[in-house]
């Protein structure tokens, strides 16, 4: 009775897992479907990509104190568009794919070229007996972190050479990459060139993984450019149950995906690599040792009003720092600010506040600094005059140097902060009061002052004459006609 109710419920099971795969599977064309009739699906890898459902279930031997069934499930996927999150739509990162030389087994194979800013894609394939490039079809696909990307599709006999040409939006410029794919024999298993792997943090491409490859004559080579190398990751679940008679059935789901690319946080992680020729598998096992190379981003620095003044002492600010980090939490940035020659120390200048009071005893450019956790300084430049004691370079021309009724006097100052203008002739008693306007209209001749003077009260002061206006008019002394002159 026991054995059939064991029986009973493996079935149950069995079935239940069949159902889930089952309705996967119809999803998945569900989404292929929908990708066809222009929805942003981007389950669309098809001509490379292929399911393979496998479940294995395996009963561990009874005890008698523990009356435990545990059935076991393993669920294989290499389906490329399941590794990412379904609801995404924009591309998870912009990181260029550029094609490069590879290693591959005769068969299909697809090479893929992305530029986030890339207008259009030309595929070439050299033609070794027509010595020319032949123009190759090819298709927009989306990838496992969703960028569109350019895709060909060949069937490799022999060492090929393929290019492809990128034009860029709003621009004449073009970029060609070119890769050869050179056809190695039978592989007959991988092993890790290196157990430890040091690379920088990011999205890391399976294909740039060095592995051992061993051929079926039992030759090898080290080899980085792999096709068919994938990375395997691996998701398990587990539901506990009981059956009638009490004891206690848990099923363990793993479900193992395929994929190209995995991310490598800062720090050390372990790594499944596999190497794929159609229903051939050999796995091994990689340490990634990753290190985060990237400096944060400073977006913005904000420094809060001063009064610039001509005495010579230092002045009191509150800077703040907005900046953000690919791997560093927001809570552990560091930040500083020093003039442009000073270096920030190890840690005395350094604080987790990003606004930070400062007093600046120096004019010049001063620079705001945020460091990561790694280790990796952004700097932003900011220029900042808090002293000022140096009078505005004043010249001053007039508009018209020829007789005239009105003429302009223009005043060009020149200084690092704003500068108000005062005209006046002391001649004619004019004032133009003090404007941010550097010409000034007259109409009688004399000789004016024309003070320019910046923010911080410096002045410099120049005079300039104006003799050409010429308002009289003219006196008719007489008139003459043949030889004799008629006088008022």
């Amino acid at each position: 009775m026991r054995t059939k109710l064991r029986r009973c419920i493996k079935a149950a099971v069995t079935l239940a897992v069949i159902a889930v795969l089952s309705a996967h599977l119809l999803l998945n064309k569900q989404k292929a479907s929908a990708n066809a009739s222009g929805e942003s699906v981007l389950n669309v890898l098809n001509e490379n990509t292929f399911t393979d459902n496998m479940t294995e279930e395996l009963e561990l031997s009874e005890e008698e104190s523990s009356q435990t069934d545990t059935e076991v499930h393993v669920q294989e996927e290499t389906n490329e568009a399941f590794y990412a999150t379904s609801h995404k739509t924009q591309p998870v990162t912009q990181d260029i794919i550029r094609i490069a030389d590879m290693y591959a087994v005769k068969g299909e194979l697809t090479l893929k070229s992305y530029y986030p800013d890339a207008a259009g894609y030309t595929w070439e394939l050299y033609d070794t007996d027509a010595k020319s490039w032949k123009i190759l079809d090819s298709e927009t696909v989306y990838d496992e972190l969703y960028r569109p990307v350019s895709s060909v599709l060949l069937d490799l006999e022999r060492d090929v050479m393929v290019r492809c040409s990128v034009g860029k939006e709003n621009s004449e410029e073009r970029i060609t990459d070119v890769a050869t794919v050179k056809c190695i024999k039978t592989v007959a298993g991988i092993s890790a060139a290196e157990t430890r792997l040091e690379t920088g943090s990011g999205w890391l491409h399976s294909q740039d993984i060095p592995v051992k490859v061993t051929y079926s004559d039992n030759s090898s080579e080290t080899l980085s450019g792999l096709y068919g190398l994938v990375f395997v990751d691996s998701l398990e679940s587990s539901e506990v149950t009981y059956s009638d008679t009490g004891n206690m059935i848990e099923t363990i789901t793993t479900v193992n995906t395929e994929c190209e690319y995995s991310y490598a946080d800062a720090g050390e992680k372990e790594f499944v690599i596999r190497y794929r020729d159609k229903d051939k598998t050999y796995d091994t096992n990689l340490t990634v040792v990753s290190t985060d190379k990237e400096a944060p981003v400073i977006s913005a620095v904000s420094i809060s009003d001063f009064e610039i003044s001509n005495i010579d002492k230092p002045v009191t600010v509150e800077v703040s720092i907005t900046a953000e980090d690919n791997e560093t939490p927001y809570p552990e940035l560091m930040y500083a600010f020093l003039p442009q020659e000073t270096e920030p120390d190890e840690e005395a200048d350094w604080t987790a506040n990003p606004k930070l009071k400062k007093e600046i005893d120096k004019n010049g450019v001063w620079i705001a600094y945020c460091r990561d956790k790694s280790g990796n300084i952004a700097a932003f430049e900011k220029k900042i005059i808090a002293v000022d004691q140096k009078a505005p370079e004043l010249a001053l021309t007039l508009e018209h140097s020829e007789w005239c009724q009105s003429n302009k006097i223009i005043a060009d100052a020149r200084d690092e902060l704003s500068i108000t203008y005062l005209f006046t002739c002391p001649e004619t008693g004019e004032d133009s009061g003090w404007t941010d306007r550097n010409e000034y209209d007259v109409t009688k001749n004399g000789t004016w002052e024309v003070q320019a003077k910046d923010a911080a009260g410096n002045t410099a002061v120049k005079e300039i004459t104006v003799s050409n206006i010429d308002t009289q008019m003219p006196i008719i002394k007489g008139i003459t006609e043949g030889e004799r002159i008629y006088e008022n």
